[in-house]
Parts: structure tokens; C-alpha cells; sequence
């Protein structure tokens, strides 16, 4: 998201997604909104830490409870084992969206494919009484700039 007023408009979202759930509006929430609409490849708390407290006299353990809350709001969805995010790129999903992250083994690059279907337990696999609330797949491969190359 490297337009100025898409990421702007990311921003805001993120932020009235946050009032709505009950998160109030701080200017760590909308420090930690813009830096994450800049981003274009996996980053972790300390990759936004370190842009933030250029701006902002904040601590990493406030960037890290953030991300949490940014998380748990479906607004970062984790990517791989090594701890990094991406942020959503459909901020306004319903409750039976499926999160399909694309993310290159090469170069990195991700991109999400949101779909309006969700995984349910009422059928004979998986566990019973389980109330599903989100789903993220995460799929790596290699993307065609990286495959054109090689």
C-alpha cells in the first residue's frame, strides 16, 4: 500500500475498527495504523517499533500490546513461524470471510485473497461445539517476478 491517501484511508479504518470494538482512539493506535499501511512485505513489532518511535516517545512493550490488540481485530494477520504480520487488506469482512495470505519463499512479497467462506464444524470432521471466528491460510510458493527470473 504505498499510495499516500490509500494508506491514510487504511489508517483511518484500522482506527475506527478499533472505537468500534471498544479500543480508544490513541496517537500510538494511529502511529502504528500508518506505519502498517506502509509495509508491503511481512513485519514484526520491532520492524513498527522502530518507525514509530521516530515519531513518538513510545516503548517496544506498547507497540507489542498494540499489535496484539491489532491482531486479535483482524487487523494484522500473522504470516509464517518466524513472528511476522501482514496487515489485512480487507479491513471490513464479514464474519465468514477465509484470509488466504500468497507469500513468495523468494522475495517475500505477500498478497491476501479474501474469500466469503467459512470453514464451519457442522459437518462430520473436526472438532464439535467449536465456534469458528477467523481463518488465515497461508500458502508459499514462488511469485512470477521471482520465477521469471530464475
Amino acid at each position: 500500500m504505498t499510495d499516500s491517501n490509500a494508506s491514510q484511508d487504511y489508517a483511518k479504518s484500522c482506527i475506527e475498527i478499533l472505537a468500534s470494538k471498544g479500543f480508544k482512539r490513541t496517537k500510538t493506535r494511529e502511529y502504528i495504523a500508518n506505519v502498517i499501511s506502509g509495509f508491503e512485505k511481512p513485519f514484526g513489532p520491532k520492524d513498527v517499533h522502530d518507525l514509530v518511535s521516530k515519531k513518538s516517545n513510545v516503548d517496544f512493550a506498547t507497540v507489542y500490546r498494540n499489535f496484539q490488540i491489532f491482531s486479535d481485530c483482524d487487523l494484522l494477520h500473522p504470516v509464517g513461524s518466524h513472528g511476522k504480520f501482514v496487515a489485512c487488506s480487507k479491513l471490513h469482512c464479514d464474519d465468514h470471510a477465509v484470509h488466504t495470505i500468497f507469500r513468495c519463499k523468494k522475495c517475500d512479497m505477500t498478497q491476501e485473497l479474501v474469500e466469503v467462506k467459512k470453514p464451519t464444524a457442522n459437518h462430520s470432521e473436526g472438532p464439535q461445539a467449536f465456534k469458528v471466528e477467523s481463518s488465515v491460510t497461508e500458502v508459499t510458493g514462488i511469485c512470477a517476478a521471482c520465477a521469471a527470473s530464475s
